[in-house]
């Protein structure tokens, strides 16, 4: 699995530059800002693209290979996966009776990957609340192009992002476009109605 995971569809889709070109005529701002606004939409709706992890891990029963391997099934009759920051999971077994309150079973950085989208959104100028503090390194926006033809360059870090999308792949990409289309003109429609 790739070390990180970058949105972008080239071209982006066609109701997508659509949308670009409505909040330049609508709110009156240039191309560079309006662009700024749609990946702001996109930012957040990958957000809601993202799994929020429960606050505790599974608990997995020891299987028959492990015990072949050399683990005690009434010492350690459970575990559970762990994933690290290179996005591979790691089985970490828990001791017969404190399988309720050992540390590995809690989530400490519950709501992480949800909250790393809240991020960009922040660094594209919009406060969001996230659960999680910003970590260092975990995403990066980068402004791309120049006056005439402006971008943005949006980059999740997190090694495991990919697995908790709730729909994979391009098909995770195009979904939260069409979100992002969807939720900006429900918001211009708004607006225009109030004016």
């Amino acid at each position: 699995m790739a070390d990180e995971l970058t949105f972008k569809l080239e071209p982006p889709p066609k109701e997508y530059e659509d949308l670009i070109a409505r909040l330049q005529k609508q709110l009156k701002i240039g191309v560079g800002e309006a662009v700024r606004w749609a990946a702001w939409y996109l930012s957040k709706s990958l957000s809601s693209s993202t799994k929020t992890a429960p606050k505790k891990r599974r608990l997995l029963k020891t299987k028959k290979a492990d015990i072949k391997a050399g683990f005690d099934a009434s010492k350690t009759p459970y575990y559970v996966k762990v994933y690290a920051g290179d996005g591979v999971a790691y089985k970490h077994y828990l001791k017969a009776g404190a399988e309720e309150f050992d540390p590995d079973r809690f989530i400490s950085r519950h709501g992480l990957a949800g909250s790393s989208w809240g991020w960009m959104v922040s660094d594209l100028g919009r406060s969001v609340p996230t659960t999680q503090p910003k970590m260092k390194g975990a995403t990066k926006v980068t402004r791309m192009g120049d006056v005439w033809n402006p971008g943005w360059k949006l980059e999740n870090k997190i090694g495991y992002i990919e697995t908790i999308m709730r729909t994979s792949g391009r098909r995770a990409i195009e979904t939260a476009y069409a979100r992002a289309v969807k939720n900006a003109n429900n918001k211009l429609d708004n607006r225009w109605r109030k004016a």
